[in-house]
């Protein structure tokens, strides 16, 4: 065990280095333009840096205490996925179910093209999710149902048929009902499983205050800090530093 852990840490510091290298090639060559201590990015790599924090997040990377079973079978799922699956199980897609009404491209229609239209994405991180806000998180393997305490009554009628958050435990997936909202709700459900490829992804309901909520969620939110990690903002300012004290140095 030991050992696997040592090669976790030198796979760490090797993929670190090289952002690093990589970053302050660019800044050196084409970034000089810069003002001081901005961070810059190369055009088409300014995400780098957030997937690689989530990513050390992933049990196959991970500087937690992770079994080496569970650490070996994160490393073969990783292997085995195609880009796009990969990249979900890094970054989960977190859509805004709560306030369907009032985004532009009206979710669960469809354009002139045929498509359905997807809500808008908001951050994987605690901080965004509304405690009165319903969302629908996508990290390839299954889709969960975020349901915030304080999400008012209407809305839970006419999504779960439940008059009140409590009885939400009595719920494990999302009702069929005749309700317009309900029905617009499976429809954006059904064509986010469309889009994603590989395995079919069920649905779990989870009322954010649940203790299986809590245990579930917490490690998809990866721009969160974990007590082995960063979160993403105290990575960039961090990765800043090293770049930085590194110019200086040259």
């Amino acid at each position: 065990m030991k050992l696997l852990d040592d090669s976790v840490k030198a796979i760490r510091e090797q993929w670190h280095a090289r952002i690093v290298a990589c970053l302050l090639y660019y800044r050196q060559t084409a970034g000089s333009a810069a003002r001081a201590g901005q961070m810059v990015f190369p055009e088409g790599m300014g995400i780098l840096p957030l997937l690689t924090i989530a990513t050390m997040k992933l049990p196959a990377f991970s500087l937690s205490r992770v079994g080496p079973d569970l650490r070996m079978a994160s490393v073969a799922k990783l292997k085995g996925m195609p880009v796009t699956t990969s990249f979900l199980l890094c970054y989960p897609r977190v859509y805004s179910l709560h306030d369907l009404e009032l985004q532009e491209q009206q979710p669960g229609s469809v354009d002139t093209d045929g498509l359905v239209q997807l809500p808008n994405l908001v951050a994987a991180a605690g901080a965004k999710l509304l405690k009165a806000g319903v969302y629908l998180l996508d990290n390839g393997q299954a889709l969960y149902l975020i349901v915030g305490p304080e999400v008012a009554d209407s809305f839970l009628t006419q999504c779960f048929g439940v008059s009140h958050f409590e009885d939400l435990s009595a719920l494990s997936t999302l009702p069929e009902l005749d309700s317009p909202l309900n029905q617009r709700l499976q429809t954006i459900i059904e064509e986010v499983r469309r889009r994603s490829p590989g395995l079919y992804q069920p649905l779990i309901l989870l009322p954010d205050n649940s203790p299986t909520a809590l245990q579930q969620v917490k490690p998809l939110l990866v721009e969160d800090a974990t007590p082995s990690e960063l979160s993403y903002a105290d990575y960039l300012m961090n990765l800043n530093r090293i770049l930085l004290s590194k110019l200086e140095n040259r």
